[in-house]
């Protein structure tokens, strides 16, 4: 879905003026519980949007140049975009903050032990979002909240528990990621 009118269907639904193609809001998304994160696999492409089609879901948005342009351009748009980053940290069991100007995300102790349990282990679908995440974020403005996010899963990475969970082609995917800034 390739859109060059003056506000694509994509920036609508993160400004909250438009619905996904299932006439869904950004707002109600992020409205889910994690389980609703969990088992709903097609909002990912419209909340973390890309450059090119999804491999898993045929007719989720691709970002045009305007797109970027638009976000990289328009401070409200990348603050709505880091809110809606910052509940998909919860999902992951992890919280962001600001530290001496910059963002740093680490694991948030109330919510990591039940939530690494859903995503944290071997070739889990997850680690397939969390490599769109970072790529979407470097592209659309919020490079600074990709490196934190990539920053925070070294260091899980950096732990027996991470080296176990984490292989390092998907470590390698992340890495790469952060080049689409």
């Amino acid at each position: 879905m390739v859109h060059t009118g003056a506000e694509s269907p994509l920036v609508a639904f993160h400004r909250g003026r438009g619905r996904d193609h299932k006439r869904r809001s950004l707002d109600e998304i992020l409205a889910w519980d994690d389980d609703g994160l969990e088992g709903v696999h097609d909002w990912v492409q419209w909340v973390f949007p890309l450059r090119e089609p999804s491999l898993h879901q045929s007719g989720a948005p691709i970002l045009s140049d305007a797109d970027v342009t638009t976000f990289r351009s328009d401070s409200a748009l990348r603050a709505r975009l880091a809110f809606t980053f910052q509940r998909v940290l919860r999902f992951y069991g992890l919280a962001g903050r600001i530290v001496e100007g910059r963002p740093r995300i680490e694991p948030d102790p109330s919510r990591w032990e039940d939530r690494k349990a859903e995503w944290l282990f071997p070739e889990d679908h997850n680690h397939l979002r969390i490599t769109r995440i970072l790529s979407s974020l470097a592209i659309l403005g919020l490079g600074d909240y990709a490196r934190a996010f990539h920053e925070a899963l070294e260091r899980l990475c950096a732990t027996e528990e991470g080296r176990r969970n984490v292989t390092p082609r998907t470590r390698a995917f992340w890495s790469g990621a952060l080049l689409a800034e």
